[in-house]
């Protein structure tokens, strides 16, 4: 989960100061820009509504604006839809399709990214990239996949403790990538930064499918028939009655 995060946070800042940069080259902005010297000294001074880069500044920023925008729809509203149904999907083979695919689609776009790099593709193809993690379930599935894998493999004793562990986890991901895409870009480029990612990715891959065990929930064991669970309820207003004094696992069935 740490890593996954940090991908994900890592691939999202690489290609929004990607994209600003491309987008100031189409408008020659020279101005500060992602990786340049003079970009820490732009956050702490004053714009100067009077120089000649404030205007093209205005514009690169408001498209990339644009671009974030579109980004972020790519693989969020994908995502939300995927992971609604791959969830379902999980409960009855097991959890670890809700964490491949995602990294797959991550996969494949981190070797998209590689070539936009290499051969200055146009700026549309990132979207594509996006839209592969998106129709892989994106972050939506993974945070699915794994908070179902520590209900399932943990008590009830010990969960809470465990999803407290993987929260954790979760925001130094987000911390850590947020500290090294800068060091990142700025030492080492755009295109050796998406290397480490796609490298980083990879490993995560092979990691969760030959190393992680597969879980199946037991809900899925003792809850398998969905006709079953419905014709037992009782008919006319004692359905209702009868279908809040069953266990939540048969609720969710029900639903």
């Amino acid at each position: 989960m740490l890593l996954y995060v940090f991908c994900y946070s890592l691939d999202i800042t690489l290609s929004q100061q990607y994209l600003y940069v491309r987008i100031a080259q189409d408008y020659n902005y020279t101005g500060p820009q992602p990786g340049g010297d003079a970009a820490a000294h732009d956050n702490c001074t004053p714009p100067d509504l009077t120089g000649l880069m404030y205007a093209p500044q205005q514009v690169v920023q408001r498209e990339s604006s644009t671009w974030y925008t579109l980004q972020y729809a790519c693989f969020l509203l994908p995502g939300l839809a995927i992971s609604t149904f791959m969830g379902a999907y999980s409960d009855r083979v097991g959890r670890k399709v809700a964490l491949i695919a995602p990294l797959f689609g991550s996969l494949l776009a981190s070797y998209l990214f590689v070539f936009i790099n290499i051969y200055n593709l146009p700026k549309w193809t990132i979207l594509l990239g996006y839209v592969a993690e998106g129709i892989s379930g994106s972050l939506a599935l993974f945070f699915l996949g794994g908070f179902s894998y520590i209900a399932d493999v943990s008590s009830e004793m010990e969960r809470a403790f465990r999803f407290l562990v993987l929260e954790a986890f979760i925001a130094s991901g987000f911390l850590f990538a947020g500290i090294v895409s800068g060091f990142l870009i700025q030492g080492a480029g755009f295109l050796v930064s998406y290397l480490v990612l796609m490298g980083l990715v990879m490993f995560n891959f092979v990691y969760v499918s030959y190393f992680i065990e597969d879980s199946i929930p037991e809900t899925c064991e003792t809850f398998t028939d969905r006709s079953a669970i419905l014709s037992e309820t009782d008919a006319g207003a004692g359905n209702l009655a009868s279908y809040f004094r069953r266990p939540f696992e048969v609720k969710l069935i029900i639903f």
